[in-house]
């Protein structure tokens, strides 16, 4: 037997059903294998899980999943850019391997590019739509502050400046000066 497997005879003594994480699954996720067999494969910790198992700390899951060069979910990690030359390639240009080396790298930039001006769009209406309804507010704000004025004053001057700049479409964003003819009064908002 190699280090790192089971006997029949040694599951039944742990009681350990099939396909369940052996006990020390979990300190040896934390603290990594052993140091005499340090580049032992260990089923959840470096090396694929039995299929069917899955990862977790239920009863029967095999802790957390690994973090190593191989990513046991989606198959081994990489930062490759594959390229193919032609053989007569190869014969015309000095540089081949490094042009095409450069032209899947801008290929890649292009396509990551696409997915971020998207996500910019995205965002972008997104604030929009905030802008808008922040406006929306700042228009009720103010309509309800030239009610006030008309009411505390109780001036038709007052009731023609509202209905003129509800007319108009004023913003918040502007300074908006209204004047009672008879107190030349000022409101800002």
């Amino acid at each position: 037997m190699k280090p790192g497997m089971l006997s029949h005879e040694l599951k039944e003594a742990l009681g350990m059903p099939d396909g369940a994480p052996p006990p020390w699954l979990i300190n040896t996720q934390r603290y990594g294998p052993p140091p005499s067999y340090p580049h032992l494969k260990i089923p959840g910790l470096n090396a694929p899980i039995p299929p069917g198992a899955s990862f977790g700390y239920h009863p029967g899951g095999w802790g957390k999943p690994p973090v190593d060069e191989v990513d046991l979910l989606r198959g081994p990690k990489s930062d490759k850019v594959e390229v193919t030359i032609q053989p007569e390639e190869l014969e015309a240009m000095d540089d081949v391997l490094a042009a095409k080396y450069k032209e899947a790298r801008e290929e890649e930039k292009l396509r990551n590019q696409k997915e971020y001006f998207s996500d910019m769009m995205e965002n972008q209406n997104c604030k929009d739509r905030i802008s808008s309804s922040s406006t929306s507010i700042a228009n009720l704000f103010y309509q309800i502050s030239a009610y006030m004025h008309l009411l505390l004053n109780s001036t038709s001057s007052a009731q023609e400046m509202l209905e003129a700049s509800a007319a108009q479409g004023h913003k918040a964003s502007e300074l908006i000066k209204m004047k009672d003819v008879s107190k030349e009064t000022d409101i800002y908002i």
